[in-house]
């Protein structure tokens, strides 16, 4: 059974994946509901927990062992307004500016520091990256603009695309499998040119 997982993307993705890695969750709200990194983190692997709505900060802390309260971006900016929009625990919901169109108005404004994704990796001392998921509601471009896919070469990279745009895998990956909003790709090894 999965431990955090909403369609079960943690387990789907084991088999894939060594006993022990380093593992990094973009979007990770609480760091219990829907996570699709808890399980590895109680069976041992170094995860890395990245959230950026401070209505979060302490249970997410509070739940898991490494956490950054930071957006992640294709820049490094500070003070970058935030809209909130629901409530705990799905206030990760929220975003720079509602992408679903919500009729209604923000809950609350926040302001936060938003750092590229490689940046966060280097800062937290990780020598690798063996599974990526990243869940910011349309913002995943953004996300994965500032990380740099050759050079962590992640195994597994997990993206959610509630927005249905359908996007081309990263280069070096296809994708394996689609699980409701979660499109799942898998790092093929590259043919070498002589």
């Amino acid at each position: 059974m999965s431990v955090g997982s909403d369609n079960g993307v943690d387990l789907a993705v084991e088999p894939l994946l060594p006993v022990f890695g380093y593992a990094c969750e973009v979007g990770a709200n609480n760091g219990v509901f829907n996570s699709n990194t808890l399980m590895y983190e109680r069976n041992g692997w170094i995860v890395l927990c990245i959230e950026p709505n401070p209505l979060l900060a302490t249970a997410g802390r509070g739940a898991r062992k490494l956490w950054r309260q930071v957006a992640c971006g294709a820049e490094d900016a500070e003070n970058q307004r935030f809209e909130v929009y629901r409530g705990y625990p799905h206030a990760s919901f929220s975003s720079f500016k509602d992408r679903y169109g919500s009729p209604s108005e923000p809950t609350s404004i926040q302001y936060v520091t938003v750092r590229r994704l490689d940046r966060v990796l280097e800062e937290a001392g990780f020598p690798r990256l063996d599974l990526l998921c990243v869940d910011v509601e349309g913002w995943e471009p953004e996300v994965m603009a500032g990380f740099t896919v050759e050079r962590w070469k992640p195994i597994i990279i997990v993206v959610e695309d509630v927005l249905n745009r359908g996007s081309n895998p990263p280069p070096g990956y296809r994708e394996i499998e689609k699980r409701i909003f979660d499109r799942i790709y898998q790092r093929i090894e590259m043919e070498t040119v002589p």
